[in-house]
């Protein structure tokens, strides 16, 4: 389960982009001539769907990000604040059901995450706070029943 978790949300594509070609210049997203960005940058596979959607604002990716499967459908959303996640990020798998669904908190997991199957199912729900893992991991069976829980301080 924490494989499809750490995949979910760490899944890295080989893509092409189109249209304005952008720079990083200090940490920040810049044209050519180092023009700090504003506007949304759009992401395309090499055989022309889009893969990605970014919100940037002065530079820094701010507002939702969406990932997309090769094929099509929406592959993860979630949100930027000045170039850090924040906030909810949910995956979804080729059917378009949930997969995984967390939250970020200034770059790092925080509060409750879950991870379902393709049934739709919640198979283990954890518990972050400020990256650090907290509270009660459980694992569920098929039935939505208690597999095994552990605590951690």
């Amino acid at each position: 389960m924490f494989k499809i978790l750490i995949a979910g949300f760490g899944l890295l594509v080989a893509v092409s982009i189109h249209a304005q070609d952008l720079i990083e210049v200090n940490g920040k997203v810049c044209t050519t001539d180092s023009v700090e960005f504003s506007g949304e940058k759009l992401v395309y596979f090499h055989n022309g769907n889009l893969a990605a959607r970014y919100q940037f604002e002065n530079g820094l990716l701010n507002e939702q990000v969406v990932f997309y499967f090769e094929g099509g459908g929406i592959r993860e959303t979630g949100h930027y604040l000045n170039n850090e996640k924040h906030g909810t990020w949910t995956s979804y798998n080729q059917k378009g059901n949930i997969e995984a669904q967390g939250k970020f908190e200034e770059g790092v997991k925080d509060g409750r995450w879950l991870v379902f199957d393709e049934q739709g199912t919640c198979r283990l729900e954890i518990f972050y706070d400020i990256g650090q893992p907290m509270g009660y991991w459980t694992l569920f069976n098929e039935m939505a029943e208690v597999m095994e829980a552990r605590h951690y301080p």
